[in-house]
Parts: structure tokens; sequence; C-alpha cells
């Protein structure tokens, strides 16, 4: 891009874009006629994301930033709305998944809380004052069904999505009837790698098994694409709720109707988990009894399991996940 002035396009800034939901966003958001701001915490991994949207006829802007860090974002948004205008609109995506039985020690939830409950209102926060000034913004921050209906063993990742949830809500209420418009994003399950990545605990291997299985299940998940295109459309028509996959849409009206029957129904799935299994020593063949990241629990499951995932696993090369970093 020799002059980053060269075309009038809005700004659509992505946090979160180098893999999985948030790279199909910002090529959603591309091709709808933006100019797309990715931001990760790794700059190989935003440059093979820019080389793949690129390859597209995407014009990309990249940046390292961490959405725990406020002042850099606050320090990003002037950088870049000085370079290139002003940023029109804004998604939140980045996060991190954690699997596996109640965490041992508190200390356990500062990492998810920190990146998808305070990085949402970090990022959030400095794109609103020039928003405000200017008298416009779009804003989308990425929550989950599990920041809707309680999920046993995604007890971390929940209570950082419900915050995520009210924070949007809230701030929603906050600015209504001004021009700028604030989208809760509630996805159910989706098909975009993020397995690959994701830290389980206690019997990682039997943890990936039943998350992936279910990530990976047709009728229960919907394709990253897919969920873009619903996403990216919500935000720029201002949608304030955008909940999407059919399991989704009905567990959140059940959930409304009879909270007490939906937790009755989860807490009985919930039995169907593994168990910790803390302190058991590992076999020889085994990934052991703390905790894996996907990528190794995967390389200990049966054969056939591969066959009943390949959807998933197309996920994983299809949005930068097979050698990404944490981003």
């Amino acid at each position: 891009m020799s002059d980053p002035r060269r075309t009038h396009k809005p700004v659509a800034w992505v946090a979160g874009a180098s893999r999985g939901l948030g790279l199909a966003i910002a090529r959603e958001l591309g091709n709808a006629g933006h100019r797309v701001l990715i931001t990760a915490r790794t700059q190989d991994d935003l440059d093979r994301a820019q080389s793949d949207l690129v390859a597209e006829d995407i014009e990309v802007i990249t940046r390292v930033h961490d959405v725990r860090d406020a002042e850099g974002a606050r320090q990003l948004v002037s950088d870049v709305e000085s370079g290139f205008g002003p940023i029109e609109t804004l998604i939140a995506v980045a996060g991190v998944l954690k699997v596996g039985p109640v965490p041992d020690r508190a200390e356990e939830y500062a990492e998810p809380i920190d990146i998808m409950l305070r990085g949402p209102i970090n990022v959030v926060h400095a794109v609103l004052p020039a928003m405000r000034d200017r008298g416009r913004g779009r804003i989308g921050v990425v929550t989950s069904i599990a920041g809707i209906i309680p999920v046993p063993h995604l007890v971390a990742y929940s209570a950082a999505k419900h915050g995520a949830v009210g924070f949007t809500r809230a701030l929603a209420e906050e600015l209504d009837g001004t021009p700028i418009t604030v989208s809760t994003i509630i996805p159910g399950l989706m098909r975009t790698g993020g397995h690959w990545h994701g830290d389980y605990e206690g019997q990682p291997e039997r943890e990936y098994v039943w998350f992936t299985g279910l990530s990976a299940a047709p009728l229960v998940s919907t394709d990253a694409d897919r969920a873009a295109k619903i996403i990216v459309r919500g935000v720029i028509r201002g949608r304030r709720k955008i909940i999407f996959t059919l399991p989704a849409r009905v567990g959140d009206l059940l959930y409304r109707l009879s909270p007490v029957a939906v937790g009755v129904a989860v807490g009985l799935a919930g039995r169907l988990l593994p168990d910790s299994d803390r302190g058991e020593p590992a076999g020889p063949d085994q990934v052991g009894h703390e905790h894996a990241p996907g990528y190794r629990a995967a390389a200990h499951t049966p054969r056939i399991f591969d066959r009943l995932t390949v959807l998933a696993d197309r996920a994983v090369r299809r949005f930068n996940q097979s050698t990404a970093h944490n981003s």
C-alpha cells in the first residue's frame, strides 16, 4: 500500500484478528468495502493473516497490540486515525478457551477475564471518545452463549463472557439515542479452528473430545465464514443483539422463560463430563492430568475421531490456526 490515504474506505478495527473468527470477520469487512485494521499479539501471526487478506484484494493495516493494554489501545487509535482516517467500526473478538473442571486457584481466572472482559473494555474506551466527537460509530463485542447460560467445564470462560455481556448491554443502554450503536454478539458453537489452541485441563484428552466433537457437528455449530457474515451485517446495521446458531437461539429463549429448568438440564449434562482426576500420574502414552493445548490432546485421540471432526480440522487450516501463536 504505497499511499495510505489513496482511498476513502472507512476503517474498521478487528481486535484479535490474526486467526479464527477474527480473521473471518476481517475478511468479511474487507469484502464489504472497509479498510481493515487487524491487531493481535504477535507480528508473525499478523503477517500470515495479512497475506491471506491481501490475496483477496483487501486493504489491511496491521498493528501488534494486546487487548489487555489500555494505554496501548489509546495510542494505537491515535496513530491509526492520524495516518489512515477515523475508525468507524470496532469489533472486539480476542479470546482464550479453557475447558475443564473448576480451576484449583483463583489466579487461573485472570487471563480469561483480562482478555475477554477487560480487553473489550480497553479497546471500546480507546475508540469511544473520537466516535462521540464525530457523532457516529459502530461497536460490536463478541461474547458467547456461555455468557448467557452457565456451562459446566467452562467456568472461567463463562465468567468472563457473562461480564462482557453485561458491559456491552449496559453500554448500549448508556448510548441509546446517540448515533453510536453497540452490538452484543452472542454466538453458539462455531467451527473457527479455535479448538486447536484451547487449553484442556483435568483429563485433557477427554475434555478435548467432548468439546471438539460438539464444535465439529454441523447441526450444532456453524462455519466461521457464515458467522462473520451475520456479525458484520448486524454490527453495520446497529443491531443491539446478534445471536445465532439454532441451539443458541433456543437455549437463550428457554433460559429467559425458565432459568431453573435450564440450569437443572445443564447440571445433569455436566455430570456426564470427565472428572478432574488431578494428581494422578500420567501413563507413558498419555498427555497427563493437568492441562494441554488442543494440538497435543488431539495426538492421543482415536483415529475414528479425526473422521468425525473433519469440518473442525478444515477450519484449523483455513483460519490460520495451524501455526499461529496465542493472539
